[in-house]
């Protein structure tokens, strides 16, 4: 039982791990393509 409940602990932890690097690699590009407006505007 215990050994199950860690292999359910690790997929939740890689899945919000994967979701999170989704998250942030996105983020990165809004954010260059923001700087690349301002820039554009300037």
């Amino acid at each position: 039982m215990e050994q199950h409940d860690i292999e359910e602990d690790e997929f939740e932890f890689s899945r919000n791990y994967f979701l999170a690097n989704e998250l942030g690699n996105s983020g990165k590009k809004s954010s260059r393509m923001l700087a690349d407006i301002d820039i554009i505007d300037e």
